[in-house]
């Protein structure tokens, strides 16, 4: 399920989405349809330096909700942001 995407593309509308599988969370290559809804982009791994038969999405795992929260937290602090900005759980959108 797709919790929130971020446009980075406005000529494409392409982005990222934060996506919940079963738990776990992931970041996922996305864009937005012109019907508005959000889909996640598909391809095609390597295996032995040739294409895979099967296509998936092309995502980023980061775990549970808690693991998470601490690498998104590290990918932050890797980009100057304060190391343990207060979280409103009111804003949080899962």
């Amino acid at each position: 399920m797709i919790i929130d995407f971020i446009e980075t593309d406005d000529q494409w509308h392409n982005g990222v989405a934060l996506e919940e599988y079963n738990g776990k969370f992931s970041i996922v290559r996305a864009y937005r349809g012109k019907d508005g809804e959000v889909y996640v982009k598909w391809g095609y791994g390597q295996k032995n330096k040739a294409p895979m038969e099967k296509a998936i999405p092309w995502k980023v795992e980061l775990g549970s909700e808690s693991q998470a929260v601490d690498i998104l937290r590290r990918l932050l602090k890797q980009l100057g942001a304060d190391e343990n900005p207060p979280i409103d759980s009111e804003t949080i959108p899962f």
